[in-house]
């Protein structure tokens, strides 16, 4: 049995795991914590068979000890710091991506992937499908640490030759994440729960979580090499939350969202002639992804838009307020306890 270590066991991590399990490989989750046993009582009878081991992707030596023991064919490699101190997001970002890496060239690992982010891109007004071969603007830390962590994936690559590549994600959402922690899933709580919630009227490129789980899949169980080392993946196009509303709406006649319109963002201060303005937080805007490698290689293309993602998830928490109502009801207590207007999505 091929055995795959998947670090990080939240949004992505975790439902990819799932993936691989369902079509019988063995997968070691680590992370610092069982974030998996903490995910909806219908996710984690998907999870059962996971082998946690508890570590941190900053520790090299116990990264390697785990993937040298379990003797597993490649690596997944999901977490990302977006916020916080700045040397916590490299270490987070960049060391642990490239510990990820040398373990891989270590041990002539069949495959690893790095997920990174399109915040790569920093904010764009233009609203057009992004190619993946379009240069970066980062301007925010979280950006500027995956778009480095891109460039080593590419380096060992081409140095050393190993079979690894980047995947660009945007904003996603569905199953893995908890109402309070995510601004997507908490509305759709309080929705179902007829409490009355705001929530700002802005456009972004946000991807359901089904379409991420088998775009990372075609790219993990490829059998021979891949042939770029780097791929992006979102919805074909992104959503104003107006949209959003409407379909919550539709499905949930008690929801009471109100829309509030974006206010302009506050100028940044005076900078000299040609420095960039650095942002603590992911980026704020930008069109989808165009995604041509990905459908040039595997014939892939996302299958939810953003409205039909949001209309699948909403099903799937109404089940699990009818199947798990004391899980669901302490998400709500959650979500009611820390509401705040919506954060910036990543």
């Amino acid at each position: 049995m091929k055995t795959v270590l998947v670090s990080g066991l939240g949004l992505v991590g975790s439902n990819i795991a799932a993936k691989l399990l369902e079509n019988g490989y063995r997968v070691v989750g680590y992370d610092i914590r069982p974030t998996h046993k903490t995910h909806d009582p219908l996710f984690q009878r998907e999870l059962e068979n996971i082998e946690y081991v508890e570590g941190s992707v900053t520790d090299f030596n116990r990264y390697l000890q785990v993937a040298k023991e379990y003797e597993v064919e490649g690596i997944i490699h999901t977490p990302a710091m977006a916020g916080g101190e700045f040397p916590k997001i490299v270490e987070v970002n960049i060391n642990g991506g490239l510990y990820a890496l040398e373990i891989g060239r270590l041990l002539d690992l069949r495959r690893v992937l790095y997920i990174s982010s399109g915040s790569v891109y920093g904010d764009r007004m233009d609203l057009s499908p992004i190619k993946d071969t379009e240069p970066v603007d980062p301007t925010s830390y979280y950006g500027l640490t995956k778009y480095l962590a891109e460039l080593m994936v590419n380096a060992y690559r081409e140095v050393f030759g190993l079979n690894a590549a980047a995947v660009r994600l945007s904003g996603v959402f569905g199953r893995g994440w908890h109402a309070h922690e995510f601004f997507f899933q908490g509305t759709i709580f309080m929705a179902l729960e007829g409490e009355k919630i705001e929530v700002i009227d802005h456009y972004f490129p946000y991807t359901y979580i089904k379409d991420v789980t088998e775009a990372l899949y075609l790219l993990y169980t490829k059998p021979d090499k891949l042939k770029y080392t780097l791929y992006s993946v979102s919805s074909e196009k992104g959503a104003r939350w107006a949209e959003i509303v409407e379909c919550i709406k539709n499905e949930i006649p008690q929801a009471k969202i109100e829309l509030i319109k974006p206010k302009p963002p506050p100028s940044p201060p005076p900078q000299p002639s040609g420095k960039k303005v650095w942002v603590d937080r992911p980026s704020m805007i930008r069109g989808p992804f165009a995604m041509e490698r990905i459908k040039e290689e595997f014939g892939w293309a996302p299958k939810y838009t953003v409205v039909e993602g949001v209309r699948d998830f909403i099903n799937y928490i109404k089940r699990l307020k009818e199947e798990a109502p004391e899980w669901y009801a302490e998400q709500v207590k959650k979500f009611r306890g820390l509401y705040k207007p919506p954060p910036i999505p990543r």
